[in-house]
C-alpha cells in the first residue's frame, strides 16, 4: 500500500484547511467556512468528509461545480455517488476522458485507494425531488457548497427534510462570499461562522497572487440601470445593463482598454449580456485576430465546454463571458479581470475578481512561510493579476471596485477618502493596489492628525515696504527678517519634494518655498514618504509598523548602495537606532 501511496499522492493539506476542518469539526452543528476564491473550499469539504464516521452529501447549484466537486474528491482518494437530472441517478462518478488524463495520467490506482459509498454529490435542484429516496440510509453532514444562497426554498426544504431522517444532521456552509445585495441574512440556516479567510488574508499569506488596478471609464449609457431582485439580491438589473450597452462607442470603450492596458494577458472579460459579448470579441478581434472567444448561456452544453477547454490549453488569450466564468470556473493562469459588468454586488464582484487571484500552484506548495510564498509568487510566470476596473462617471449608483476588496477599515470617512485617491488609478502606475491603498490611509491619517492638532500653523502675509536705513531720507526697498525673508513660490522640485512626503499639492503651492521648505524638514522627520515607503515594502519591510522616517529610510539606500547589498542585514533595526542617536546631536547642533 505505501507504493501505491507514493504512486498516487494525495493533496497536501495547507495550514488554514486544516485549521478550517477542525474549527468545523469542533464547533457547533451548524455553521460556515468562509475560504476566498481559489483556496480549495472543496478540498477542505473532503478533508471534512473524511473525518465523519457517516455518510455526507454535497450539494452545488450548477453542473460545472458538481464536476468540479467530483474531480477534487477523486483526488482525495474518495469516489462518490451523483445524483443529477437524467444522467445519474446514485451510481459512480464517471471522468471524462479528459479528466481521467489530468487525474490520474498513467491509470487509475487500485480500487482500495479510494473510500467509496461515503460521499453522494447532487445538484440541489436534482436532489430536491429525491429527498425521499434517502430515507432509509439518512446523512450524518449536509455540506452546501456557495452557501451564500443557502437562503432560498430548495435549499430549506431539502435541509428539513433531511432533518427529519437525521435530526443530529450537521450542515457545512462553503462560500468565498458571505454577503448578499438583497441583504438576507444566513442565520436562519447557521449559528456561527467556524472560520474566515477573505482575499485580503489570502494575499498577504501568500495564498493568492496581489492585484494591480487600472481604471477605464465606460461609455455606456448609465440613464437606463436600474435596480432588481436579481439572483446575486438587488442589484443593477441585467436587462437594463444590456440595453445601455446598445451603442458603437460603448463597445469600443471596453475593446480599446483591454488592448492598450491589457499586456497582451491571458484574462477573463465580464460583461452583462450575450450582444455585449459577442460585439466587445468582434472588435477584439479586429484588432488580434484569434486572440478572443465569447461564451454564453446561449451557446449548447457540449459547445461551452469545448470553449472552456480550449482556453484552458491557450488556445486563445482572452474568454469574453456574461456570468458563465463565475462560480465553479478553475483557469489558474489567468492574470486578467477585465470588470466590465457593472454592479452594487459585492459578493458578484468578488466572485468575478477570483477568477484571477489563484496563485501558480507549483511555485508556492511546499513553502512553509508567508514570506517565502510571496517570494516565490514574485519570482513565478504569474507574479499579480491586473484588473481593468470599469467606471461609468455620470452613474448614480455606487459600483463596486477592486479598491472595495482590499480595503479592511469599516471606517466611512477613511475608506471613501481611499477610494477618491486610489480608485482612478494611473494606466502608467505599476504599484500594486494593495501599495497605492496603504499610501492613502497614512496620508489620511496624516491630515486627520494635522486636523486634531488645530491644523498647520496659519499662513502670515508680509508686505513690501520702505524702510530708512540711512536715516537721511534716502528710501531703500527690503524685507524684514523671519517669514518676511523669503516670499520666492516653491520651486518644482520643492513641489515634488512636497508631495513624496505626502503634502497637500494645493496648499504646497500656495506656500512661499522657504515655509514650504520647513515644512517638508518637518514632515521628513514624521514619515517616510511615497519613494521610501516602496523601497523599504520591496525589502519587506512595512515602514508603518517600524515607525521609519524619510532619514532612516535614506540611512538604509546608502547602506545597501554603499556595501553593494541586494537586501538588508538582519541587524538593520540596530543600524537605525545607532544612526538616530548619531543624528539627533547634529539635529540639535545645527
Amino acid at each position: 500500500m505505501n507504493e501505491t501511496l507514493t504512486e498516487y499522492p494525495r493533496p497536501v493539506p495547507r495550514d488554514y484547511q486544516v485549521e478550517a476542518r477542525d474549527a468545523f469539526l469542533s464547533g457547533q452543528p451548524a455553521a460556515i467556512v468562509q475560504l476566498a476564491t481559489g483556496l480549495g473550499k472543496t478540498i477542505t469539504a473532503g478533508m471534512v468528509f473524511e473525518k465523519m464516521n457517516g455518510r455526507c452529501l454535497f450539494l452545488a447549484h450548477t453542473d460545472e461545480l458538481v464536476r468540479q466537486a467530483c474531480r477534487a474528491m477523486l483526488r482525495m482518494g474518495i469516489w462518490p455517488n451523483v445524483e443529477k437530472a437524467d444522467e445519474y441517478t446514485g451510481g459512480p462518478y464517471l471522468p471524462t476522458a479528459r479528466e481521467r488524463q489530468r487525474l490520474f495520467p498513467d491509470r487509475y490506482p487500485p480500487n482500495d485507494w479510494f473510500t467509496w459509498n461515503k460521499v453522494v454529490v447532487s445538484s440541489m435542484q436534482t436532489f430536491a425531488g429525491r429527498v425521499e429516496k434517502y430515507r432509509g440510509k439518512p446523512f450524518d453532514l449536509l455540506c452546501i457548497d456557495e452557501a451564500h444562497r443557502s437562503p432560498c426554498r430548495t435549499y430549506r426544504n431539502i435541509h428539513a427534510g433531511l432533518r427529519s431522517f437525521n435530526p443530529a444532521l450537521r450542515l457545512l456552509g462553503l462560500t468565498a462570499t458571505p454577503y448578499r445585495a438583497d441583504k438576507q441574512s444566513l442565520g436562519g440556516m447557521f449559528d456561527e461562522f467556524a472560520y474566515r479567510k477573505t482575499i485580503v488574508d489570502a494575499i498577504a499569506d501568500g495564498y493568492l497572487v496581489d492585484i494591480r488596478s487600472k481604471a477605464a471609464e465606460l461609455r455606456a449609457d448609465a440613464t437606463k440601470w436600474t435596480v432588481g431582485g436579481t439572483q446575486h439580491g438587488r442589484d443593477i438589473t441585467t436587462q437594463s445593463l444590456r440595453e445601455s450597452f446598445d451603442s458603437a462607442e460603448c463597445i469600443e470603450s471596453i475593446a480599446h482598454p483591454i488592448v492598450e492596458q491589457g499586456e497582451g494577458r491571458k484574462g477573463i472579460v465580464f460583461l452583462p449580456g450575450r450582444e455585449a459579448c459577442e460585439a466587445v470579441t468582434s472588435a477584439l478581434n479586429a484588432v488580434d485576430p484569434g486572440s478572443a472567444t465569447f461564451i454564453h448561456g446561449g451557446i449548447p452544453t457540449k459547445t461551452r465546454k469545448r470553449i472552456v477547454a480550449d482556453f484552458e490549453d491557450s488556445k486563445f488569450r482572452l474568454l469574453v463571458g456574461c456570468m458563465i466564468p463565475t462560480e465553479g470556473f478553475d483557469v489558474p493562469d489567468v492574470s486578467l479581470v477585465v470588470m466590465a459588468r457593472p454592479t452594487g454586488s459585492r459578493g458578484l464582484y468578488e466572485q468575478m475578481l477570483g477568477r484571477g487571484l489563484r496563485s501558480p500552484a507549483a511555485a508556492i506548495e511546499g513553502v512553509p512561510t508567508a514570506g517565502g510564498r510571496l517570494d516565490a509568487i514574485a519570482r513565478s510566470a504569474k507574479p499579480d493579476c491586473l484588473v481593468i476596473d470599469f467606471t461609468c462617471g455620470h452613474s448614480k449608483f455606487k459600483l463596486v471596485n477592486s479598491v472595495d476588496v482590499l480595503l479592511v477599515d469599516a471606517d466611512a470617512k477613511r475608506s471613501a477618502y481611499v477610494q477618491k485617491v486610489v480608485a482612478p488609478a494611473d494606466a502608467a502606475d505599476k504599484r500594486k493596489t494593495r501599495d497605492r491603498i496603504e499610501e492613502a490611509e497614512a496620508l489620511f491619517e496624516l491630515q486627520q492628525s494635522l486636523a486634531d492638532a488645530g491644523g498647520p500653523p496659519p499662513r502670515q502675509n508680509y508686505v513690501l515696504r520702505d524702510v530708512d536705513l540711512v536715516g537721511a531720507g534716502g528710501m531703500v526697498s527690503t524685507r524684514a527678517a523671519g517669514p518676511q525673508a523669503d516670499r520666492r513660490k516653491p520651486t518644482t522640485k520643492q513641489l515634488q519634494d512636497a508631495h513624496d512626503v505626502l503634502l497637500d499639492p494645493e496648499a504646497s503651492a500656495a506656500m512661499t518655498g522657504g515655509a514650504l521648505q520647513a515644512r517638508i524638514d518637518e514632515q521628513r522627520d514624521r514619515v517616510c514618504g511615497r519613494k521610501a515607503f516602496r523601497f523599504l515594502k520591496d525589502l519587506g519591510v512595512d515602514p508603518k509598523a517600524q515607525r521609519l522616517n524619510w532619514h532612516d529610510a535614506g540611512y538604509l539606500r546608502r547602506l545597501m548602495r554603499v556595501q553593494r547589498l541586494t537586501a538588508l542585514p538582519a541587524n538593520w533595526p540596530d543600524l537605525v537606532a545607532r544612526f538616530r542617536q548619531k543624528r539627533v546631536p547634529q539635529a540639535e547642533a545645527a
